[in-house]
């Protein structure tokens, strides 16, 4: 193993331990994105773009069906 991919290795496992520490930081996250996405949306719509509202709302619906489905363990 060279040492640049070494390096990556490492920090990927580090990345991980991190944000097993962490697990509120993951809550905000979704909570940003949906926030984010839904924003998005309402501006869109707001201004009479409603296609342009179909993607902030579809991404807003995936992170909150994937916050939704998170595995027990993951949960607060």
């Amino acid at each position: 193993m060279q040492l640049r991919e070494r390096g990556i290795a490492f920090g990927g496992v580090d990345e991980r331990r991190q944000q097993a520490r962490l697990p509120r930081l993951k809550e905000w996250a979704y909570a940003g994105v949906l926030i984010n996405m839904a924003g998005a949306a309402a501006s869109n719509a707001a201004t009479h773009q409603y296609t342009g509202m179909i993607a902030p709302a579809a991404f807003a619906v995936l992170a909150l069906a994937s916050w939704a489905i998170r595995p027990r363990s993951r949960r607060l």
